[in-house]
């Protein structure tokens, strides 16, 4: 994510709207799901493309956090403009970013 607009700041809910831009495209983003700690779901639009963009926070027994990041993508040529090994590698560079930071204020 290079730069991004939030329509209204608080609180995030459900239909809130953003903007971003991910390597020079503008992406227009609805959030879709709200669960504070738990799960935070957004919809994006670019070009010709639609995305479903999931995270979903668990906690695990020995208290830790786990963060699943996890995206879907439809309209033509997806496959060609965000093939999977991309995809993952960006949703990995993603996860590992927020925990960084999580233990950056963790300390």
């Amino acid at each position: 994510m290079t730069s991004a607009q939030v329509a209204s700041p608080t609180p995030l809910s459900p239909g809130h709207r953003f903007t971003w831009a991910n390597g020079g495209t503008t992406i227009r983003s609805r959030v879709e799901v709200v669960r504070p700690g738990h799960d935070l779901t957004w919809t994006g639009i670019a070009l010709w493309l639609v995305a479903v963009h999931r995270n979903v926070i668990e906690t695990l027994p020995d208290g830790q956090a786990r963060l699943t990041s996890t995206e879907s993508m439809a309209g033509v040529a997806a496959a060609l403009l965000m093939p999977e090994e991309k995809l993952q590698q960006q949703l990995q560079a993603f996860v590992e970013a927020i925990a960084a930071e999580a233990e950056r204020r963790s300390r």
